[in-house]
């Protein structure tokens, strides 16, 4: 299973698709959301379904990773497997009662997804291995897949300002709100609220500004989520037509 760890706060809504829907959840005029129970929620999810875990320390450190769903037990907590690739020190710093959760599962046969709350309960053992027992969210939220937030997944190099030189990234994916860079550890590392500018090596267009909102840190390189300015969102929204154009015609 794939795992980050987030070294600060939670991504921006942009580069954190959890954050975004439960901040947009609040909205009552969005008929593309509906609200469900947990028990009804959950009965929709077959075992080995697989979650988007974001799990946050009360100190706002996070840590973000994919788990699998084992089941449910009295309708009152489910069930999923230890995510693999959390170093040790990691697992028992943010696996602990009463840390808050935040999951996201995505239907892609019906094209939606399922965002909801919970707060961690405890590791317990099953058949030998170490799991975790969540609480099972009173509520949750489904969404049509076609509402969330317009992105492109790419692979295109940029250059960052940053005197005396230029340091070279990957954006992974872009919206006209933010996007993700991919940077390998040993080149460089950037703070939380630095402000970047993002020259793309391979794409005509102007450059794209914006504020730097989280890290996260697998064994190779750091992601960074970026949120745009308002000048440079614009801009972003052109790109991201394009872009989608370019890639229906391929």
């Amino acid at each position: 299973m794939e795992t980050t760890l987030a070294k600060e706060q939670v991504a921006s809504s942009e580069s954190n698709p959890i954050q975004q829907n439960q901040n947009n959840s609040n909205s009552k005029d969005n008929s593309s959301e509906t609200i469900v129970t947990g028990i009804e929620a959950f009965k929709t999810l077959t075992t080995q379904s697989q979650l988007l875990l974001s799990i946050f320390h009360p100190t706002g450190t996070s840590i973000r990773c994919k788990s699998t769903l084992i089941g449910s037990a009295f309708n009152k907590v489910l069930v999923i497997e230890q995510p693999e690739g959390i170093p040790e020190q990691d697992t028992a710093r943010f696996m602990r009662r009463g840390f808050k959760i935040k999951g996201m599962y995505r239907n892609e046969t019906e094209g939606t997804a399922l965002y909801f709350r919970s707060t961690f309960l405890e590791t317990t053992q099953l058949n030998r291995k170490n799991v975790f027992m969540i609480e099972l969210p009173r509520t949750a939220v489904i969404q049509r897949m076609d509402q969330i937030q317009r992105k492109v997944k790419l692979n295109e190099r940029v250059l960052i300002d940053r005197d005396p030189k230029k340091i070279e990234a990957t954006v992974t994916n872009l919206s006209s709100k933010g996007c993700q860079l991919r940077i390998p550890r040993k080149l460089s590392y950037f703070d939380v609220n630095e402000v970047l500018t993002l020259h793309f090596c391979d794409i005509e267009t102007e450059p794209l500004s914006g504020e730097l909102k989280n890290v996260m840190v697998t064994t190779n390189h750091y992601y960074y989520g970026i949120m745009f300015d308002e000048q440079t969102q614009s801009h972003a929204e052109e790109l991201v037509n394009a872009l989608e154009q370019k890639q229906s015609e391929n």
